[in-house]
């Protein structure tokens, strides 16, 4: 959901630095905001301390815009730099500077109602309804929401809006007409014709509806409370307790948590990669042969391999060992020999540790963490679900954590990790009757603890004192 701001509107934003898992000495910050909207970049270096969150803000009022109505596909970046190391980019939402402020109070009601579970969308002008919203559990009742600025709501442009709503019902398809004012004075003739409505209109201030959304925030009213309020016929009863005023006023707060754990080895590696799904009785083939023919074969691709086939399985179990925790030559032997160990003697065992390095080495421990938090985000903003969405949103996850470059990295290095999940039962299938993806919490649980690898006291004995992986 986007930004919508007007001019001369303050935005903070509040940055939380926390005192992270790693060490670090100082956090180099810097918010540059979109050319177009001619603010300086601010800075500032936030110094670690014994606190558990280090709070800085930047502060920043939005100038006069030359268009009435200015779409940008972000606000600007929050760019951050842990010990001089690189810098990590974080790209803010889009936003929306409206310059007229009927223009400005059309689409904040379009949003609000967007974020309570309608479908809402401001058209605006002469000849189209201000706001055209449905709430998608009764798509039969198409509301035509007429808005209005001026300091008197009188008999004649009551009739203009009566008019406008008519004239959409066929175009559109509209069947309410709900006008909100922020007016204030409404002539007695319009309070006495809205008092005798019984069918298809209704009104209310601007105040009694950003009351309804407070309300609806707050839990003190359901989506089904808050529908019958606003088809309601007639003059709206509500009592507003909020200051128009004020709240058209109000200063933005956009907050962000700057976490300095996360960095990037280098400029052209990602954090998370891709881990091929190759069969583990192939996996474990070729390490055992490769123990046998020799150390250096293990990190090896033999050139003279003449099945492409097989040349594949091959580079594609090299990159299993890679991408499950060894970086360089020696650890890719040393892995290997312990896995085609483990490979001989049972395969229970052996298809137990890949799974526990796929998750604890490969990144699968981070793509669950970010599939429950992007699947509850979701959830919680009434967000139809699909695979392609959850995927996406993980990848994008990713990318605005530094562990992928791109979205398309993020989403082919989320699904081949999630089908080793898949694998191990740490996750299922998507679930199509709730709409998400399942998570085997106990069997996490499980990983987590051990419980699944250990065979022995001897074994127990040597995961406490942390000489197994």
């Amino acid at each position: 959901m986007k930004y919508i701001l007007s001019p001369g509107q303050t935005i903070v934003f509040s940055i939380l630095v926390p005192k992270g898992k790693t060490f670090w000495s100082t956090t180099e910050i810097e918010l540059i905001l979109d050319p177009e909207l001619e603010i300086d970049p601010m800075r500032c270096t936030v110094t670690r301390n014994d606190e558990a969150f280090v709070h800085t803000k930047f502060k920043s009022t939005i100038k006069p815009v030359r268009r009435s109505l200015i779409h940008l596909d972000s606000l600007g970046q929050i760019i951050w730099c842990v010990d001089g190391g690189r810098p990590i980019i974080h790209k803010l939402k889009p936003v929306l500077i409206c310059a007229e402020p009927d223009v400005y109070v059309e689409f904040i009601i379009a949003k609000l109602l967007s974020e309570i579970g309608f479908k809402a969308k401001r058209l605006g002008g002469r000849s189209r309804p201000d706001v055209i919203a449905k709430r998608l559990s009764h798509p039969n009742f198409i509301i035509d929401i007429e808005a209005t600025i001026q300091e008197r709501y009188d008999k004649q442009k009551y009739g203009y809006d009566w008019a406008k709503y008519n004239s959409y019902k066929k175009e559109y398809l509209v069947n309410r007409l709900l006008i909100i004012y922020l007016s204030k004075h409404l002539d007695d003739s319009v309070k006495d014709h809205l008092k005798g409505q019984k069918d298809d209109i209704s009104a209310m201030s601007m105040e009694q509806f950003l009351l309804l959304c407070r309300m609806f925030y707050s839990k003190s009213i359901d989506e089904d409370s808050f529908f019958a309020k606003i088809i309601r016929p007639g003059l709206s009863d509500i009592e507003g307790t909020i200051s128009i005023e004020n709240w058209l006023s109000r200063k933005i707060n956009i907050r962000f948590e700057v976490d300095p754990d996360w960095r990037y080895p280098s400029p052209t590696t990602c954090l998370i990669q891709p881990v091929p799904l190759v069969e583990l009785e192939i996996l474990g083939t070729y390490l055992q042969v490769a123990r046998y023919k020799g150390l250096a074969a293990i990190y090896e691709i033999d050139e003279s391999l003449q099945d492409k086939e097989l040349k594949l399985q091959v580079a594609e179990c090299l990159e299993v060992i890679k991408q499950i925790g060894a970086s360089d030559s020696d650890e890719i032997t040393d892995l290997g020999r312990d896995l085609a160990r483990e490979y001989e003697s049972s395969m229970a065992r052996f298809s137990a540790r890949v799974q526990w390095l796929v998750y604890k080495k490969a990144g699968g421990k981070e793509i669950l963490y970010r599939l429950r938090k992007v699947q509850n985000d979701l959830l919680k903003k009434r967000v139809n679900l699909g695979y392609s969405t959850i995927i996406k949103a993980t990848a994008q996850s990713l990318v605005d954590g530094g562990y992928c470059s791109s979205i398309h990295e993020g989403m082919i290095t989320t699904e081949s990790i999630l089908k080793w999940l898949q694998r191990g039962n740490l996750a299922g299938s998507w679930d199509s009757n709730h709409n998400y993806l399942l998570i085997n919490e106990t069997k996490v649980r499980q990983l987590e603890e051990h419980s699944g690898l250990k065979e022995s006291p001897e074994e127990d004995d040597k995961y406490t004192r942390g000489e197994l992986i």
